[in-house]
């Protein structure tokens, strides 16, 4: 950029400042400013003097677009014969850095869908965009197009080669006057068209090249090129000529072209196994253990060490060129049981009285248990000694209290 032409450290309105450039056009520069006010980073657009009228038209025709994927325009103002406009600063970068090794199908299809549903809904709203160039798209990390340039001078040269490349009229692309929605079609396949096709000689060539000096590439579809073709070539009978029709069109394709995620290939540890067939058989063994009664229990006796049997777990059936077979494991469960018989119990214990002499035994058990705590070797217990006298000492002392009124009265 010349240094008479040069913006850095103007400050406009006492608001936007601008920083440095970013790129430089025969229309306008671009440059890389702040937002003093609401502190943001914003991008100004300085047009020359010889384009303030055009820049000024095309700004009135396309502020009332909003669509997420249309670069915001958030100020225009006039310093010194100059047009600067303000502008939501993108961090993403134009569509030319992709064409030079192209990108994968899919993905191309995708940004064509993109670029599809904004042109559908400026088209909706009586705009055309007139100059879809790969300049006019900006692509960010997250894969997502933002598109710039509404409305204004096409960019003559880069549609005469696209044109000679496909050996048609430069009118089709840029009608003179007319219904120009149709060539922002032609435009966005032939924005497709670069992703997917590579300069002739590069590489073997594979099937139709589309245009005479680019060919596509051997990984791209046939039903892709087929859509390519139908909106480039609008003389055909089965050419898409609308914005809505490419839309419905490519997310038809995306669905094809969509390749199925592969397996992994990595064979699964050993360890994890036997894991995985634990927790599979543990759960099912527990709930058994706890709630069901058909399970038959022997009785316990005096001085029969306790016993368990543990389930096995279910041998692996995966093998591996570094695991032929994974051996049966048991789990024994770490329970911590008295080591001792508990002394005067018997099997029969618990089992419920089934006659008169048993219910008889089991009230006279009772009462000797009452007995049992209250005496200790023929002797009460000191706890029942020291109850006996407090209540002695209270009665006593309610009588001597009491006493004295009742002889005085």
């Amino acid at each position: 950029m010349s240094t008479e032409h040069s913006h850095v450290g103007l400050r406009l309105l006492n608001r936007y400042l601008i920083d440095e450039p970013l790129s430089s056009g025969t229309l306008c520069h671009v440059y890389r400013g702040r937002d003093t006010v609401l502190r943001r980073s914003i991008a100004v657009k300085a047009v020359t003097p010889d384009w303030l009228e055009t820049y000024r038209c095309a700004l009135h025709d396309t502020a009332a677009l909003s669509h997420p994927a249309i670069v915001a325009t958030y100020d225009a103002l006039e310093q010194d014969g100059w047009l600067y406009i303000i502008q939501e600063y993108v961090t993403a970068r134009p569509l030319t850095t992709y064409l030079r090794d192209g990108v994968p199908s899919e993905r191309a299809v995708d940004l064509a869908g993109q670029i599809a549903r904004t042109l559908a809904y400026a088209h909706a709203h009586g705009m055309t965009h007139g100059d879809l160039t790969p300049a006019a798209v900006l692509v960010d990390r997250q894969a997502t197009v933002r598109i710039n340039n509404f409305q204004l001078p096409a960019d003559d040269a880069y549609f005469a080669a696209r044109a000679s490349e496909w050996d048609m009229s430069l009118e089709m692309l840029l009608p003179p006057d007319g219904d120009r929605a149709p060539a922002d079609v032609t435009a966005a396949g032939l924005l497709l068209w670069l992703l997917l096709s590579e300069p002739k000689g590069s590489t073997q060539e594979h099937g139709d090249t589309g245009g005479a000096g680019r060919a596509f590439r051997p990984d791209v579809p046939d039903l892709v090129r087929e859509l390519v073709r139908r909106c480039v070539r609008r003389t055909e009978a089965s050419a898409v000529t609308n914005a809505e029709m490419l839309c419905s069109e490519l997310e038809q394709v995306a669905r094809e072209v969509a390749k199925p995620r592969s397996k992994l290939a990595e064979h699964t540890p050993p360890a994890l196994v036997v894991a995985r067939a634990a927790a599979e058989h543990e759960p099912a063994r527990s709930a058994e253990m706890t709630l069901s009664g058909r399970r038959s229990w022997e009785p316990i006796v005096a001085g029969d060490p306790i016993s368990y049997s543990a389930p096995t777990v279910p041998q692996a059936t995966e093998t591996g060129p570094w695991l032929s077979s994974v051996p049966t494991a048991s789990i024994a469960p770490r329970l911590r049981l008295p080591s001792r018989p508990m002394p005067e119990y018997q099997a029969g214990m618990y089992a419920a009285p089934q006659s008169a002499q048993s219910l008889a035994a089991a009230e006279q058990t009772s009462e000797n248990t009452l007995t049992n705590g209250l005496w200790h070797n023929g002797q009460l217990k000191l706890w029942v000694l020291v109850a006996i006298g407090i209540a002695l000492f209270v009665l006593f002392f309610l009588i001597g209290f009491y006493m004295p009124y009742r002889l005085g009265g």
